[in-house]
This record gives structure tokens, C-alpha cells and sequence, in this order.
């Protein structure tokens, strides 16, 4: 039988709907409007979710070495800051200008309000006052088969810490820091921006003489001293009992410690340690943390 292209393709359009239904039936259904069909490779993240960690018997918790912190009365509040720090960006097409958002400022207020000090508007108030201003500008783009992999940019920091009578007391200039980003243009300008904040505090709180609880930071770095350049030598619990003892004014270095990952160079004893090296700073950190807080975070 001979059938000719019109007439095959009405053949087509009538039988073409039967045929999808049958096909529909034997895969499980039909699908309902707006709702996609879940692929079968796809795990289900309900499925998949894990169980919460059990608590521990209170014979295997850490033995309380001191009081709790009572969040009510238990506070640390230092000196009054004003903080203020211009900024500029440059874009890859040369084009300058000033950010709405001042980054820096704002992650440096939050650095150093968690370190216990009072941020102020009003400079006339504050102690001590934090000024300067930064830069970031673009560098060069990394490229890989014609396309932009990365972007990287050049910042600049000068800032200065004066005194309520305008006394210059610690100045912090950096001419150039790169930073690589693989997101975006945007999102470089952005992260460079975050982490010139990062240096500033770590300078000002960290290394500095005026803002830096100098105790708490040698503590820590007498973690990592080898014994031949130590007069005397110290165990890694005397180290951990002596910062616990300052407590709350310790938390911010013991936050800031959680990601050092120099190996411990005194003598310690840690749960399931069999090679000395594997022992970093961010562990007896972690260990200090919970003998203050009296939280477990089974690091």
C-alpha cells in the first residue's frame, strides 16, 4: 500500500498522541504541569540527611576547671573607638571611584567590637581614633583558552591610631597587597576590601603596643617557640590554664588562633595523639575555648 506525504503525515499527527501516551504510561505517569520530573541520578538531600550528633554522657565531658561565664553580668568593655576609613576602587577599565559602602570600616568596627571595645560615632568621645584610608586597584586578569579565570587586584592601606588628643600612637602603611578572586570583577573589589580590613585589625589588635592585650599574644606564641629558643620550658597546659584564667579577654586572640596552623612545639598531651607534629595551635585554642565557655566542640 502506497501512502503519499500528505496523507502520511495526517497518518502521523493522529497516531503521534497515542504513541506519547503509551510511552507516558509505561515511564510511571503523566508529569503535572509546572512540576519537572525528578531525575533519577539525583540523591535525596532528605533522604541523605544526616543524624544529629548524640550528646555525650556526662562522664566523658571535660572535668569544669572554673566557673562558667554568666552572659547576664559576664561581659568585657574596653576602651571607646571611632573608626574612619575613606576608600577608592578602580575598575578594569580604569574608572575610579568611591564606594557607597565603606567595607573596611564597617568589618573593622565589627573586629574590634568583638574584641570588647565601644564603637562611637562621634570622635569627640572616643579614646582613641582609628583614620586612614585604602585603596584597591586592578592589577590583571588571569585568562585560560580566552576566558577570564581570575581577577586580580592590588590594594594600599595607610591608617593611623591618635590618641583624644590627637597624638599619633601607631601608623600602619602597606603599599601594595594582591588578592586573587575567581568569581568576579565585583566580587574582587569586594574581598580585597574584607580582607585589607583583616590586616588592619590584625596590626592594630594583634601586633600593635596600644590595642594588643600583649599577655594573651605571647601565651599563644609560646605554643610555637622551639625549646632550644626557650630559657625555660613550658608544657602546654600551663599555657592553657594561664589564658583561660584571662578569660573573656582572651576569646577574640583564641578566635583569631582557631586558624593557626603551626605545629605546637611544647610538650602536650591531647585525646588520641600519636604523632606529635599532627598537634597545631588551633587545637589547644579550641581547648582553651572550651575550658572558658565549658563547651564541648569535640575538635
Amino acid at each position: 500500500m502506497m501512502i503519499f506525504p500528505d496523507v502520511r503525515s495526517r497518518f502521523q499527527r493522529v497516531l503521534m498522541p497515542f504513541l506519547l501516551a503509551i510511552l507516558v504510561l509505561q515511564s510511571g505517569g503523566w508529569v503535572p504541569a509546572g512540576q519537572a520530573e525528578k531525575a533519577p541520578d539525583k540523591p535525596d538531600k532528605k533522604a541523605q540527611k544526616r543524624p544529629p550528633i548524640p550528646r555525650l554522657p556526662a562522664e566523658q565531658l571535660p572535668k569544669r576547671t572554673r566557673v562558667r561565664p554568666d552572659p547576664a553580668k559576664s561581659q568585657v568593655e574596653l576602651d571607646a573607638i571611632h573608626v574612619s576609613i575613606e576608600e577608592m576602587a578602580q575598575t578594569m577599565d580604569g574608572k575610579r571611584y568611591t564606594p557607597q559602602t565603606r567595607v573596611v570600616e564597617n568589618y573593622l568596627s565589627e573586629y574590634l567590637r568583638r574584641a570588647g571595645y565601644r564603637i562611637l560615632e562621634n570622635p569627640a568621645r572616643a579614646r582613641y581614633r582609628i583614620s586612614g584610608r585604602i585603596s584597591t586597584i586592578f592589577d590583571t586578569e588571569l585568562i585560560l583558552r580566552n576566558k577570564i579565570i581570575a581577577w586580580k587586584y592590588a590594594g594600599s592601606i595607610v591608617v593611623k591610631l591618635r590618641d583624644i588628643n590627637g597624638k599619633v600612637l601607631q601608623e600602619i602603611t602597606i603599599p601594595e597587597v594582591f588578592r586573587l578572586n575567581v568569581k568576579n570583577e565585583k566580587s574582587a573589589i569586594w574581598d580585597l576590601r574584607r580582607y585589607l580590613a583583616h590586616i588592619i585589625y590584625t596590626g592594630l589588635c594583634l601586633e600593635g603596643k596600644v590595642l594588643t592585650n600583649r599577655d594573651v599574644v605571647d601565651l599563644i606564641e609560646s605554643l610555637a617557640v622551639d625549646s632550644f629558643d626557650r630559657v625555660e620550658d613550658i608544657e602546654a597546659a600551663e599555657v592553657i590554664e594561664k589564658l583561660a584564667d584571662h578569660g573573656l579577654e582572651a576569646v577574640p586572640y583564641l578566635l583569631h588562633a582557631l586558624t593557626d596552623t603551626r605545629t605546637v612545639m611544647v610538650k602536650a598531651r591531647y585525646p588520641k595523639l600519636e604523632v606529635p607534629t599532627d598537634l597545631k595551635i588551633y587545637h589547644l585554642a579550641d581547648k582553651t575555648l572550651e575550658d572558658i565557655f565549658h563547651k564541648f566542640s569535640r575538635l
